[in-house]
Formats: C-alpha cells, structure tokens, sequence
C-alpha cells in the first residue's frame, strides 16, 4: 500500500470516529448546502465543570426561571421551537430573501428587530431676507445652518436578551458573549434502548461518531428536512433515522424495510440517497439483498410499520439506573463554548448554547447528537428556525 492510499485510509478511519470533522477528512466539503460549522476537529470534551463554569459567568438563568423579553414582546411564548407555524417559510428562502452586503434591510436579520431607516434628505431651506445691515456691510452671503441628520448608534444593531435569533441555512451563529436557547422534538438514535425520562440531563457529542462516514451528508440533509417541517414527511422521519443509524448492522434492520414514502424522502434529502443507503447494507452484511431473512438487529419489531408503534413500546420501557446528577447537563462544543440540554419527556429536548470566546460559533444541530449520561436513549436534532437570545 502506498504512503497516500494510506493516509486516506487513516483519515477515513478518524472521521468514523468524530476525531476529524468532515471537512478534514474530505467528505462533505463540496457540499453547498451545509455550511462548514464547528463540529468534530473543534469538540473538546472539557468537563462539564468547565461549561458549568461559562454558564455561571455569564448568565443565572435556571430551566424554571422565565427568560428575559422585551415589553413588547411580552405575548410570546417563552420557549422557541421548531414548528412551522411560528416562522413562514423555512430557512432557505429566509436566507436568499437576505439583503446583499451594503444594503439594509426592513429587519435586523439577526435580532429581528426594525433596521433604523437612513436619515431623510431635506430639501434646502430658503436663505433669511437680510435686512441689509450686516450682511450688505460685509458683502458675504448669509449662511443657513444645516439640518442635524440622525446618526444609528453602533448599540442599536447588537442584540438584546429576548431577541429572536433566526437560523440560515439551518445554521445559528452564536456570537461572542452571548446565550442562546433552542427546543425542538428530538429522534431517537437508539432503537434497542428506553426513552430518556423527564428532566434528564443530556450532554453534546459530535454526531459523526454515530453515523456511517458515507452517510453522513445524507443524515445531515435529512435533519435539516425535519427542521423545516416538510408536510408529508413527519411520520417517515423516525424510520429514516434509524435506517441511517443502523446502516452497519449486520442482521435485518429499517434500511432494509422502507417504503416507498422513507424512500422518497431519501431522494428528497439528496439525489441517490436511498440507492446509497442500500449499497451500505449491502456492504455491511456482504449479501446483494442487504438484510433480508437475517434475524432482526430489536427482535419483535416490524420494521415497516410506523415508527410511532415501536416508540410508544420504547416510551413504555422503564430505564435502568437513577437520573444522573443535575451537573451531567453541562459539556463543551468547542473551546470556550459550552453547552446545557435536558430532556423534556417524550423525546422533546431544551438546550443552551453560551459563546465566552472572542468569536462566532456557527452552531449547526444536526452535526451533534445528545448523549445522556445512562444507557437510554440518544437524540438527533433537528435544526430549529430560531432560537432565543437569553444574554447579550
């Protein structure tokens, strides 16, 4: 084997395990739907006493204690999620609807606050009749004062605690020291475990640990999907994700049953992803039918039927262990980002984002998955349309 099939082979084998993001290693780097954010080279694991830390700094604000709003902003609801309802459209024509650099806006596309209007231009003021003392005497033309034109203070475009922060691309960009808060309906990634319970702390860890190297893109895709709610596809989402989330498996699993609606939504994600993943299972268990007539990877589930079936089962199911201390909620994203999330019950997630470094984080939900710190399950993010900011 030469020195570059090698490397290639090396780097392959890092990105399976989250320890070189995908860009680093190659795959997705092209891809022009996914903007380049700060998963997997940049995750460091930290302790969660660190990012314990960095929530402490900068703000006091509990789970159960109201966030802060504008007076005016008053009637909306506390907690953001990622219905369709709430934001028109989704984020892509949000972010081709964005002004070009050097114009400005109706809206502050980050706080969505209104844009300060340019100062009108006044036409100019006849000149005083000059009683012909000074003036005549001095022979110079009388001089009118000009109108004062309102300057935009630098202060006015920063964002305030209760400004809603809207996703482009579904992608977020948290800047620096600031909070924001998200929550979403979350998937489960692990088929075989129970459901998380309520109020169980979750931690952040780079989904591409979780997910076969070559589907990544695809798994990236079909979570954006899920965020901006395409009708007709709700009730596919969860058998997809674990169709992609079993693609190793080497016994009968999803990817191996979908019909032809998870099959569509596939196509829809990104051309070819349902023949993809079929090569992968193909792949995984060396057979040209994939996993077909092996013994079931979860033993006593039908695997076409609606996901909801075997979730209810899974809802059911009582976990193992006591819910881990309240701390186990805090891990870092990246250095000096820090994250919190907890469980809501029924799969529906709350977290926080907190950015004490000198620059942006582009924060993309899709690219991390929530690792609790029991054997329930794990959860896949959608990316959600908005988020609150709760510091500034």
């Amino acid at each position: 084997m030469d020195r570059r099939a090698f490397l290639w082979m090396a780097l392959a084998t890092l990105a399976g395990t989250g320890c070189v993001s995908r860009t680093q290693s190659g795959f997705g780097t092209a891809e022009p739907g996914l903007p380049p954010t700060d998963a997997g080279v940049a995750y460091s694991p930290g302790s969660s006493s660190e990012a314990k830390a960095i929530f402490k700094e900068f703000t006091s604000t509990t789970w159960g204690a109201p966030s802060p709003q504008h007076a005016e902003d008053a009637e909306e609801s506390r907690w953001l999620s990622n219905a369709a309802a709430e934001v028109p459209g989704d984020s892509d024509a949000q972010s081709s609807a964005a002004p070009e650099t050097g114009t400005a806006s109706a809206y502050d596309a980050q706080t969505d606050r209104p844009a300060a209007k340019p100062a009108e231009k006044t036409a100019p003021s006849a000149p005083k009749q000059s009683d012909g003392r000074a003036g005549a005497a001095s022979g110079r033309k009388t001089s009118t004062k000009k109108e004062n034109k309102t300057a935009v203070p630098p202060a006015a475009l920063r964002a305030r605690a209760g400004d809603v922060r809207r996703a482009v691309n579904g992608v977020i960009a948290i800047r620096p020291g600031e909070v924001l808060q998200f929550e979403a309906q979350g998937y489960c990634l692990d088929p075989d475990r129970p459901a998380p319970s309520e109020g169980e702390p979750m931690r952040f860890v780079p989904m591409a640990g979780l997910i076969n190297f070559r589907l990544r893109r695809l798994f990236y895709k079909v979570l954006h999907m899920a965020g901006r709610q395409h009708a007709g596809y709700a009730a596919d989402f969860q058998n997809v994700v674990w169709a992609i989330r079993t693609a190793d498996a080497k016994q009968n699993s999803w990817g191996d049953e979908l019909g032809s609606s998870e099959k569509r939504l596939l196509n829809t994600a990104m051309p070819g992803g349902a023949a993809l993943l079929q090569q992968v299972r193909r792949t995984a268990t060396g057979r040209p039918e994939g996993g077909r007539g092996l013994t079931p990877l979860v033993p006593g589930v039908n695997f076409s039927a609606d996901s909801r079936v075997h979730l209810e089962r899974l809802f059911r199911q009582t976990p193992p262990g006591a819910i881990p201390h309240s701390d186990a909620q805090f891990s870092m994203l990246s250095a000096e980002v820090a994250g919190r999330a907890e469980n809501l019950g029924r799969l529906r997630v709350r977290w926080q984002i907190a950015n004490s470094s000198n620059k942006n984080f582009a924060f993309d939900a899709a690219q991390w998955a929530l690792d609790p710190q029991r054997k329930v399950q794990r959860e896949a993010l959608p990316p959600p349309s908005q988020g609150l900011v709760i510091k500034a």
